[in-house]
């Protein structure tokens, strides 16, 4: 009898384990499982989905790097991108740090936390794939200040399944004529990304739009890419990992009065052009332009459509050039050239920046005013809510910037912004390095909450976070809400810098059956709102009330000296036990105080 229920018991267990794996394998891809791996790297370790940051840099211009590991043991292919969360660090810092991604420059890291953005829009995870990528992070060589100061942040990756009506991911011959077939009946704009080497010996007719992604690998032309149609639109040729060519003796065939070939990698012996659009041409290469900004002294400048010279389009340029690079004359200043593009029916003019032949003020545009650089553009749309860090001592180079602001009741000269300052503002750079003068305009974008909306957006959240039921009366620890203190407010805000440096609380004498209990320690005589910090605060219903709601003030004081309050509203609902019991005692008072005769 014991021997049966053993084997029951042990075919439940069995059955149960069975079930659990079928269930995890319907729910959980390889990708998230078994791929990512616990990795100890230096100072930090690799978790399933987030590399935790906590580093001390020793000395300004100290950089430390940390590897992501992913490995795909799927059989089908992912996206992905990273952000960077949940920093622990003063506002003003953030402005200090730079971050790189694969030895790529991506910005401070005040943007890349604030906008929330991803550090690269999409990446890819092919089959059976392992991917290593690094982030570097480095104090800025002016920041003597921030030295021995710690940080402490995540990396998260996200990763997801493609979009089908956006990708196309091929292997192989078959799959690429079929991936084709797919873009022409489309009415969507789709990416063919190769995860192989892919050798072409059909004939392909293009005739919608589509971008090509090499992604590392080769594509061997045996036989020819045609370029047809009536409709208006654009193929694109990249490589999205750097590496990726064309080879064979066949070409890519542009033959279409609508269409647009735009070439990112080399297709000088293998592309063909008969005919383009010419107004089409006009417009890339006028927005091709426009996103280089200011460019160095020396530059390709044709970029993509340098293919397209001698097929009806003409460059002009009013400086120095030498195939088809520029040179400017001056070595000391910035300069604007004009550049004219023209072909059988229009023209177009695009002015730019160019900086002198001296290789110092190029390494100081792109190295020590990196993070400055998105802004060079007038025609940027960015936004900037915080304080900007301008360095004016540059070491390295023996060089000092000054800033000059345009309009100083919007930001400083030194960067810092102006209280409900917002608009659009010019900041003007000169640097000075030994004898020489060079000068650098950037555009920016303020838009700010003064220090009341702040408070304000803080108290709703603590509103939102301060649940009914726990302003119930039962006298029990339970039901206290511990209100949120300077160290800690930024978990209910998105771990967003509110410039908040003390907070305190206080209730209005009308709301006596409110209960409010702080905890504070000595400030040194720092002139706060008070002359203690708050370390603990907790928020209860202290007796039986027939009120629904109560009222607390939280005052705040601001990086910038100025301080405010608003309102925080608490609902109060009584649990019956305790409104019984206070009902029958308020019977009896009254009963009690009657004179009977």
């Amino acid at each position: 009898m014991k021997k049966k229920v053993y084997i029951i018991l042990l075919l439940f267990v069995l059955i149960a384990f069975v079930s659990f794996s079928i269930y995890a394998a319907f729910n959980y891809t390889n990708l998230f499982m078994t791929t990512m791996t616990t990795h100890e790297i230096t100072n930090a370790s690799l978790s399933e989905s987030e590399l935790n940051v906590d580093y001390v840099f020793e000395a300004p211009g100290d950089s430390q790097s940390y590897e992501y590991h992913l490995a795909n043991n799927d059989a089908i292919s992912y996206c992905y991108n990273f952000s960077i969360e949940s920093v622990y660090v003063s506002a003003t810092m953030l402005n200090m740090i730079y971050v790189y991604f694969n030895d790529e420059f991506v910005g401070v890291l005040s943007d890349l936390v604030t906008s929330s953005t991803f550090v690269h829009d999409t990446l890819f995870i092919f089959p059976f794939e392992q991917v290593t990528n690094v982030f570097k992070f480095e104090l800025h060589n002016s920041s003597f200040d921030y030295a021995c100061q710690e940080i402490s942040f995540k990396i998260k990756c996200n990763l997801k399944t493609y979009d089908n009506s956006n990708y196309i991911f091929i292997n192989n011959e078959e799959q690429l004529i079929k991936a084709v077939d797919d873009v022409n009946q489309s009415l969507e704009n789709r990416t063919i990304v190769m995860y192989s080497d892919i050798i072409l010996n059909k004939t392909l007719e293009i005739n919608n739009n589509v971008i090509i992604d090499l992604a590392g690998n080769t594509l061997t032309l045996n036989a020819d890419i045609n370029i047809n149609g009536n409709a208006t639109y654009l193929v694109d040729v990249k490589d999205s990992r750097g590496g990726g060519i064309v080879l064979g003796t066949s070409k890519i065939i542009l033959n279409s009065p609508t269409a647009l070939l735009i070439p990112q990698l080399d297709l000088t012996s293998n592309l063909q052009i008969n005919q383009y659009n010419e107004a089409l041409l006009l417009q890339h290469c006028q927005t091709y332009l426009w996103s280089l900004g200011i460019i160095s002294a020396e530059i390709n400048l044709l970029g993509f459509f340098n293919v397209y010279i001698g097929k009806g389009l003409t460059i002009a340029i009013d400086g120095i050039t030498s195939n088809d690079a520029i040179y400017t004359p001056s070595r000391s200043i910035t300069n604007v050239i004009t550049v004219t593009l023209r072909n059988q029916n229009s023209e177009v003019n695009v002015d730019l920046k160019v900086i002198g032949v001296d290789d110092v003020i190029g390494d100081i545009l792109t190295s020590e005013l990196a993070h400055l650089y998105p802004y060079i553009d007038a025609n940027n749309t960015i936004q900037i809510s915080h304080n900007i860090y301008l360095p004016t001592n540059l070491r390295n180079y023996n060089a000092t910037v000054s800033y000059f602001s345009h309009n100083l009741e919007i930001i400083s000269n030194d960067g810092i912004l102006q209280p409900d300052s917002n608009g659009l503002v010019q900041l003007t750079a000169t640097i000075k390095v030994n004898d020489k003068i060079y000068i650098q305009d950037y555009y920016l974008h303020i838009l700010q909450q003064d220090n009341q909306s702040k408070l304000q957006y803080l108290a709703t959240k603590i509103e939102l976070d301060m649940p009914i039921y726990r302003l119930i009366y039962n006298q029990s620890p339970d039901t206290y809400y511990t209100l949120p203190i300077v160290d800690n407010y930024k978990n209910l805000v998105e771990n967003k810098d509110l410039g908040i440096v003390e907070l305190a609380y206080d209730i209005e004498s009308t709301y006596y059956y409110m209960g409010l209990e702080m905890t504070t320690e000595d400030l040194q005589g720092q002139e706060l709102i008070t002359d203690k910090k708050m370390t603990n605060a907790i928020f209860y219903l202290k007796e039986v009330t027939y009120q629904k709601a109560a009222r607390l003030i939280i005052r705040a004081k601001f990086e910038n000296g100025e301080t405010a309050y608003a309102y925080i509203n608490a609902s109060i609902a009584l649990d019956q036990s305790a409104l019984s019991k206070q009902i029958f005692s308020d019977i009896q008072d009254y009963l009690d105080n009657i004179d009977v005769l």
